[in-house]
């Protein structure tokens, strides 16, 4: 029976981005029921392990986004995101203890987790090849899958880190038609800001070996982003976004984005230090108006969310919250960052960056399956080169 439990919960996970192509609430019930009978099985081992881990970063986080969450605009809305966002980091520590301890569960999930992503990419790329001539030409992107290539990309991405073998050449060949007919740039965005940050590595490790590199990017950066956001429309009434005369590049950050960006500004400018509350940027007043600007095309309305992660932390859980949950992120990046080997750290800042690069303009931060994502393989990638008896 144990056995049994064993190969179903490794395949209900492996197979699980499989149900996501139908929809999220497959994806969450098949990846849910299959974490929930691992960390069953693996309930003495996670109990043993508990000890020799830092929580303190993770608590100040839970901490400081409950304090949000009270202080919300819509305080049932902003706990529920609140208590989901905290079960899927705590379910997928275990996933990743589960794993790690386990050698032959970690092989056997590798290896159907890989067969997934060869299917979910045949999947995809059918239907788009199907769909091109009779939708492409008449709305210049294809978008079933538009979504859904966010986090496929990346699952393409760290399949040579996985498993060494040809098959990864041609998934990645056609994963590029697939992005080009669905026109998702935020997966393109990811993906050459993750190539940058392991080429700055590597010039890091192998050629320039001082840190000041680093810190002289960060100015750049720092300058560039200041730049952009000083720069974004400053008017948002009727009459100056029909008479607006864009500043910032708009092939450089879209109209539509440019218009988000500044409405989010002016509103957390309005309440700083908690935000307006986990999840309720869709109801902060204002967000939900008809800009009318002939620049977004079929997109009239200031919508839900910022389309940037950090905005969006700010504009929710104000400064306090982002600034805690940016040290989160960093500290237990860190932690398995240094204890990993040299495939292992390529690995970790190829998905890190990739997904955080993507996340500056796609989806919302408390869309669930996109943070059951970044924490699941997070925990994944740690538990095939994190170094063993180490304390986190």
């Amino acid at each position: 029976m144990k056995i049994f439990c064993e190969y179903l919960s490794t395949l209900l996970i492996a197979f699980s981005y499989t149900f996501l192509i139908r929809n999220h609430v497959y994806f969450g019930v098949v990846l849910g029921t299959g974490t929930l009978i691992m960390v069953l099985l693996n309930i003495s081992i996670i109990k043993s392990e508990l000890p020799k881990y830092n929580f303190k970063p993770f608590l100040i986080l839970v901490i400081s986004f409950f304090i949000a969450s009270l202080n919300s605009i819509m305080i049932g809305r902003s706990l529920a995101v609140f208590i989901y966002l905290v079960l899927i980091i705590i379910f997928s520590f275990f996933i990743y203890i589960s794993i790690s301890k386990n050698q032959v569960i970690k092989e056997r999930l590798l290896h159907y987790f890989v067969i997934s992503i060869y299917v979910n990419l045949f999947i995809v790329t059918v239907f788009n090849f199907i769909n091109w001539d009779l939708k492409f030409i008449d709305t210049s992107e294809i978008k079933r899958f538009k979504g859904y290539l966010n986090i496929l990309t990346i699952l393409v991405l760290i399949l040579p880190f996985i498993k060494k073998t040809k098959i990864n050449i041609i998934a990645c060949i056609f994963l590029i038609p697939n992005l080009w007919l669905s026109n998702c740039n935020s997966a393109i965005l990811g993906v050459l800001i993750s190539l940058a940050a392991l080429s700055i590595f590597y010039i890091y490790k192998n050629i320039f070996r001082f840190k000041i590199l680093f810190y002289f990017l960060l100015f750049i950066l720092l300058t560039f982003s200041s730049q952009i956001l000083l720069n974004l429309p400053e008017n948002l009434d009727k009459e100056s976004i029909q008479t607006q005369k864009f500043i910032v590049p708009t092939f450089l950050v879209d109209a539509h984005r440019q218009y988000i960006w500044s409405f989010s500004i002016k509103k957390i400018s309005e309440k700083p230090l908690l935000g307006y509350g986990p999840d309720t940027s869709n109801f902060i007043e204002g967000s939900q108006e008809i800009i009318g600007s002939k620049y977004t095309g079929t997109m009239p309305y200031i919508p839900s969310h910022p389309h940037n992660f950090l905005l969006e932390i700010f504009l929710d859980a104000g400064i306090i919250g982002l600034v805690v949950f940016i040290i989160f992120i960093f500290y237990y990046n860190f932690q398995i960052f240094r204890k990993s080997n040299s495939n292992g750290k390529f690995l970790l800042i190829l998905f890190f960056f990739y997904f955080w690069g993507s996340s500056l303009v796609n989806f919302s931060f408390w869309l669930g399956w996109w943070q059951v994502s970044y924490f699941f393989i997070t925990a994944l990638i740690s538990s095939i080169n994190l170094s063993k008896n180490q304390k986190t």
